[in-house]
């Protein structure tokens, strides 16, 4: 697992996704090859860069916001068939541009040039992932992780790696450090403890351990100090399990959170700096959006306007940054006086309440286009985790330790939350979201900003799917 501007990205990912846009570049390369009056300009920067570049570098960033780089994605060659199309449209919109540059030559070669590369990738692509499925289990090259421990936290890691089976992951054991005290504290299948029989780091190295995860119940007096040291001499990396986890999920295991793990922990950097081009983008961007969707935002308000008595607007308290509260902007999704009854109400998925306009525009995340101005005014940024009402916030904070925490960055109308979960309507959803929500507390960047708003991207086209 590498990290990058503070951002977990997983090796075997990073390694994928630059093979594969070395792969794209060399699809449009070959091709340009194929036309005589186009093989000089590949000898000048800015031509290349309009002619191999520019376009592979479109496919290849729509590919990531689609989620073609997650493990669903990259488990499903169906899905991966399906989800390239969009790639390979982008693709040969921006080919068709940039080649428009450049006339000259015979007619056919120039429409050639220009739809032949993006179907070229397309096929490329899929040929690739096939070699890689195949390639990657036969190669033994995945990680092999010890995990030190065979009580509760190691039973929790174990089904970890249950769900981390498509990411190329290699779980070698379990190493009971209490073997004396029999089976009843072991919470891990017996045939995945291993006997160390000599020492650790001896054991480690002739099995070929790349990493150690330690997850004892109780370290006090059990912790094999000496032998980790010797583990860290022969370059095993020893990693607790809260940074485990953290790591392979991308988010805070609440459960097993332990305040010196957040005091001593690296993470939590919000220089002034950072905060001062975090703004500048959010008033950019918010002008932009503002400037692209009007002419969609007055459909949207024609529509709201016909289909359901009420108004266009909705407006409701939430609170914000240091527990400040604020007016949120939304458009109406709901009938007029959806919580007559007098009580915050949890929304759901398929709430009753909700209008047919009203679906439709929460499904495809326009209803919250109106935040923008929320965003210009302040009182949010583009991302960050999401507002939630004082009812709630009162409730989940008496509920859920560390829940009023959250407030001590700008909320946000997008965030590490939304794209890697659905809407919350109950405690233990509220909950889930916010181990996200600390991850990106913890991991905030300008890097990590934009991947959240590639992500978005997936999320609005298919918004019940995971990566």
């Amino acid at each position: 697992m590498l990290r990058i501007f503070g951002y977990h990205v997983r090796r075997a990912n990073c390694i994928l996704g630059a093979s594969e846009f070395a792969l794209i570049c060399s699809v449009y390369w070959a091709i340009a090859l194929m036309r005589p009056d186009t093989v000089g300009l590949l000898l000048v920067p800015a031509s290349f860069a309009d002619l191999v570049l520019l376009p592979a570098l479109s496919i290849w960033i729509t590919m990531y916001a689609l989620g073609l780089y997650g493990a669903t994605v990259q488990a499903d060659l169906a899905m991966l068939a399906r989800r390239m199309l969009l790639p390979a449209l982008v693709g040969e919109i921006v080919t068709a541009l940039t080649y428009g540059r450049y006339e000259g030559g015979s007619e056919p070669w120039a429409t050639v040039q220009v739809l032949l590369p993006p179907v070229a990738v397309y096929f490329a692509i899929l040929l690739n992932r096939v070699l890689v499925r195949w390639a990657v289990p036969a190669s033994g090259l995945r990680p092999r992780i010890l995990v030190l421990g065979t009580g509760i936290s190691a039973g929790q890691v174990n089904t970890l790696f249950g769900d981390l089976q498509a990411r190329s992951r290699r779980l070698h054991g379990f190493v009971d450090c209490l073997p004396k005290q029999g089976t009843s504290n072991q919470h891990v299948p017996q045939d995945r403890i291993v006997s160390t029989f000599d020492s650790l780091s001896a054991y480690a190295v002739r099995h070929g351990i790349s990493e150690i995860v330690v997850a004892l119940d109780e370290r006090r007096g059990r912790l094999p100090v000496r032998e980790l040291v010797d583990c860290r001499f022969f370059g095993i990396r020893v990693t607790d399990k809260a940074t485990f986890y953290e790591r392979e999920v991308r988010k805070v295991d609440l459960d097993n959170l332990y305040p010196s793990w957040l005091i001593f922990g690296d993470g939590f950097r919000h220089g002034r700096l950072t905060s001062i081009a975090k703004r500048a983008i959010d008033i950019l961007i918010s002008l932009a959006v503002l400037t692209v969707t009007f002419p969609l935002l007055l459909m949207v308000a024609l529509a709201i306007f016909i289909d359901s008595p009420g108004p266009i607007f909705y407006r409701q308290t939430r609170v914000g940054y240091l527990g400040q509260p604020f007016e949120i902007l939304k458009f109406r999704s709901m009938i007029k006086d959806a919580e007559a009854v007098g009580r915050p109400q949890w929304a759901t998925e398929d709430d009753p309440r909700i209008t047919r306009v009203g679906r439709f525009i929460r499904k495809t995340r326009i209803d919250e286009v109106p935040q923008v101005l929320n965003v210009l005014h302040g009182d949010m940024s583009f991302v960050g985790p999401r507002p939630e009402r004082p009812e709630f916030v009162e409730e989940l904070s008496r509920e859920v330790t560390y829940f009023d925490d959250r407030h001590k960055v700008k909320p946000g109308i997008t965030g590490w939350a939304q794209v890697n979960f659905r809407y919350a309507g109950s405690l233990e959803e509220a909950k889930e979201k916010l181990r996200y929500d600390l991850y990106y507390m913890k991991n905030h960047s300008i890097f990590l900003d934009l991947i959240i708003a590639l992500k978005t991207i997936r999320v609005v086209l298919w918004p019940n799917t995971v990566q």
